[in-house]
């Protein structure tokens, strides 16, 4: 009996396991991709960052490349050399185009059904989180995501933007919900090279 119950818990382990691997998002090396132009990622993660905040930004020391949304074109995420600041660039326009950054006060993860999640907080009881939507390699959808707690109630309110226009929270939540939850990504950080 306890050899069944065993073989039983062994198989439901192996089958939950499989399940939580489809969220893994391996290192890739697209032909698609050619030359990775890394004086442009450079100019274009120091603005981006720059616009966010105003600190001196360290230079760009590690890169890594997946395929985010499974197009067969690798999205590049490139990063400081202490991996604190970096940004994530996708490539479906035929150039570099930043889908979001990180740094010191703001962290970045990917979710498991191609999208983008990026934020911290605004001040005291203000979080925000930027979620980018990405297909064939492009930000297709943007959802911006407001969280402001009253002090006096201590109740959370939530507000969404969609592509800049407000929507309702029940379809902010839905569409949250939509990209799926945070996924693991086994990075292959590589030295930028110097030229």
């Amino acid at each position: 009996m306890r050899k069944g119950l065993f073989v039983i818990s062994l198989i439901f382990a192996c089958i939950a396991g499989v399940s939580a691997q489809t969220t893994v998002i391996a290192n890739g090396s697209s032909k698609k991709l050619g030359n990775i132009d890394f004086k442009e990622l450079e100019s274009l993660y120091q603005t981006a960052v720059s616009d966010e905040i105003d600190l001196d930004i360290p230079a760009l020391a590690f890169y890594s490349v997946f395929d985010l949304d499974h197009d067969g074109l690798d999205e590049v995420w490139v990063m400081d050399g202490k991996k604190q600041y970096g940004a994530l660039f996708c490539f479906g326009s035929g150039k570099a185009e930043v889908i979001d950054v990180c740094h010191e006060i703001k962290s970045m993860s990917v979710m498991a059904n191609a999208a983008v999640s990026a934020g911290g907080s605004c001040g005291t009881g203000c979080v925000y989180r930027n979620f980018r939507k990405i297909a064939n390699s492009r930000v297709t959808d943007r959802l911006d995501m407001l969280t402001l707690v009253n002090i006096d109630t201590n109740k959370a309110e939530d507000s969404y933007t969609k592509n800049d226009a407000e929507i309702s929270e029940e379809g902010g939540k839905a569409m949250v919900k939509s990209f799926g939850g945070e996924a693991a990504i086994k990075h292959h950080w590589r030295k930028i090279p110097q030229k």
